[in-house]
C-alpha cells in the first residue's frame, strides 16, 4: 500500500500567467513617436524594459514550460535594440532613405540625418510601446523552437491602456461615429478627441476579426465611438481607474461599458486607482496621477488586474471562471452584464 497522496485533479481553471522579467531584459535606445502626417514628439531616448507575460495550462508534472528558453531569446532581441536610435520602417508618415554616408528619415518638411552605425529601421509603424510590443512577439514566434506553441488561426485577445485601449476596441470591432463626433465637438471644442475628426474619416477600418475578446483599460476616445460599440460582440472586460483625472470614468469608461450590448462583458471598477496605476509609469514619475500615496497600491492593483483579465480570456475560451469573477477582490468592484 502506497503512503503517497493521490495527483490532485487539474481543474478546468489551472491556468497560470508567467511573468519574466530580468534586469538584463532592458535596453537603451532613442525614438519618436509621431501622432499624425505633420506632428511628433522630438528626439528623446527611454531606458526600457521588457517583461514577458505568459498564460498556460499547467501540465501534470505541475509545470508550464522551460522559462530559460524564453529567457534566452528575449534577451538576444533585446541586446539588438541597446544604443540605437529606432525608426520605424513601415510608417505612413515618415521614409528612411539612405544618402550617401547617412541614413535619413523624412517627415514632413523635416529631413534627420543620422549614422549607419547608430540606426536600426524595424518593421513597425510607430516606435511606440504597443508596436514595439508587437514586434517582440512576432520575433519570438518566428523562431524555430517556437513552432507550435501558438495557433495562427486561433485568433487573438487585444488589450490596450488609454488610447491604446482606444485602439483595443476599434480592432475588436467598435466603429467611429464621425458626424456624431463632429456634433460633439461644436458644442464642447475642449474634448481630447476634437481636432481629429478628419483623420479618424480618412482611416480605414481596423476592425479584425480574429479578435476573440478585448481589454481596454482606462480606455479613452469614448465620444469617437459614441453609440457605435454596441457593434462589439466578442467578450470585453472594461477595467476603469475611479480616480482617473485623464480619461475620467463618468466621461470614457462609463459611456463605452454601458454601450456595451455583447453578452459576455464586465466592468472592473478600482475606485482608489488612477490613469496610470496599470503602468510602469509610476516607477519614474511618481507624481502622476495614479501613482504614490493617495491611491491603490499599484502592485495589488495590477495582480488583481491580471485576475481578472485571466478570468475573461479564460471564459472566452469556455472555462468555467464565475469563481473569479464573484470572489472578494477588495480594490476592485466587478459588475457583469447591464449596471
Amino acid at each position: 500500500m502506497s503512503d503517497q497522496a493521490p495527483a490532485r485533479p487539474r481543474a478546468a481553471t489551472d491556468l497560470v500567467t508567467i511573468e519574466i522579467a530580468k534586469e538584463a531584459m532592458n535596453f537603451s535606445a532613442g525614438h519618436f513617436t509621431m501622432f499624425s502626417a505633420t506632428f511628433r514628439e522630438d528626439l528623446h531616448g527611454h531606458n526600457w524594459r521588457v517583461a514577458c507575460e505568459i498564460t498556460a495550462p499547467v501540465g501534470d508534472a505541475g509545470l508550464c514550460f522551460d522559462y530559460n528558453i524564453v529567457k534566452r531569446a528575449l534577451k538576444a532581441l533585446v541586446d539588438g535594440l541597446d544604443e540605437k536610435m529606432l525608426l520605424p520602417g513601415a510608417s505612413p508618415w515618415l521614409t528612411v532613405e539612405e544618402d550617401g554616408d547617412w541614413i535619413v528619415a523624412r517627415f514632413a518638411d523635416e529631413r534627420i540625418p543620422f549614422l549607419p552605425r547608430d540606426v536600426l529601421v524595424l518593421d513597425v509603424r510607430n516606435v511606440s510601446v504597443e508596436e514595439l510590443a508587437g514586434w517582440f512577439v512576432e520575433r519570438l514566434l518566428a523562431e524555430e523552437r517556437f513552432e507550435g506553441c501558438i495557433d495562427p488561426d486561433g485568433g487573438y485577445a487585444v488589450a490596450g491602456h488609454s488610447f491604446g485601449a482606444f485602439t483595443a476596441l476599434a480592432v475588436a470591432g467598435a466603429g467611429i461615429d464621425v458626424d456624431g463626433l463632429t456634433a460633439h465637438c461644436a458644442d464642447d471644442p475642449d474634448d481630447i478627441m476634437c481636432g481629429a475628426e478628419e483623420l479618424l474619416a480618412e482611416a480605414e477600418p481596423i476592425a479584425d476579426e480574429r479578435v476573440w475578446a478585448s481589454v481596454p483599460i482606462t480606455p479613452g476616445g469614448a465620444t469617437a465611438f459614441g453609440d457605435r460599440v454596441s457593434e462589439l460582440d466578442v467578450p470585453i472586460l472594461v477595467i476603469a481607474a475611479g480616480g482617473d483625472t485623464t480619461t475620467p470614468v463618468d466621461e470614457d469608461a462609463l459611456p463605452i461599458y454601458n454601450g456595451l450590448t455583447t453578452e459576455t462583458r464586465y466592468l472592473g471598477l478600482f475606485p482608489d486607482a488612477g490613469h496610470f496605476t496599470f503602468t510602469d509609469i509610476c516607477m519614474l514619475l511618481a507624481d502622476f496621477n495614479g501613482c504614490g500615496e493617495g491611491y491603490v497600491d499599484q502592485t495589488t492593483a495590477q495582480e488583481v488586474g491580471n485576475t481578472l483579465v485571466l478570468a475573461l480570456l479564460a471564459e472566452a475560451r469556455g472555462f468555467d471562471t464565475q469563481p473569479w469573477w464573484t470572489a472578494e477582490h477588495e480594490v476592485a468592484e466587478v459588475t457583469a452584464g447591464s449596471l
